[in-house]
């Protein structure tokens, strides 16, 4: 993929000084259809169980120029919900012929409000603004914290034994990639040896 075309795309990304989460698009729980009897209705219809697919059908067959007016109008509107922009753009760019190679971004910088708690955000944003050259601050702002695995759940439970799949910021963001470029949508076939492939990834991590 051409450089240009890549730093473009990042951009909408990464733009500084400005959270996905908290633009001028508003919250995170925007929605774009307020009639809830047909939202409800048209959930479960093939062409709008995702909108990843309507925004992949209709943008893919764009050149980069379209695709990028495209991506800009909906990233800054105030009524598309700013996860699903990430997801669908995202998925559109790992998946087009033409953008193979895009360089995709750690998940966590782009969402962080999904692996991290409010806390920890808040703390993140507050140390990034302190500046303290003393020898006990720079200790305690670089100590490492363990998270144990007892935190989110007990031994006693069978499945707390996975609980390194619900902590761990490889494996999160490895899953959340895998659903980019295999989506349900995608015709039966479009992917060779899909099930194999998945069977290898989940033994290699375990």
């Amino acid at each position: 993929m051409d450089t240009n075309y890549q730093r473009q795309f990042l951009y909408l990304f990464e733009r500084i000084g400005e959270n996905l989460s908290f633009g001028p698009r508003g919250s995170g729980t925007n929605l774009t259809y307020f009639n809830t009897s047909n939202a409800t209705r048209k959930y479960f219809m093939i062409h709008h169980f995702s909108p990843t697919y309507v925004y992949i059908f209709k943008v893919c067959l764009s050149p980069y120029t379209s695709l990028m007016s495209m991506a800009c109008v909906c990233r800054d509107s105030e009524m598309i919900n700013p996860k699903v922009w990430i997801t669908a753009f995202a998925s559109c760019l790992l998946t087009r012929p033409d953008t193979k190679g895009f360089r995709m971004p750690a998940i966590w910088e782009v969402m962080p409000d999904l692996f991290f708690s409010p806390f920890c955000l808040k703390e993140s944003v507050r140390q990034g603004f302190v500046i303290n050259h003393r020898v006990q601050y720079l200790q305690y702002l670089y100590t490492i914290i363990e998270v144990d695995s007892n935190f989110t759940g007990r031994d006693t439970n069978v499945e707390n034994r996975l609980d390194y799949f619900r902590e761990d910021l490889g494996v999160n963001s490895h899953h959340f990639h895998w659903h980019l470029i295999y989506t349900l949508e995608d015709p039966r076939g479009r992917r060779d040896r899909k099930g194999e492939t998945t069977s290898s990834a989940a033994l290699s991590m375990t």
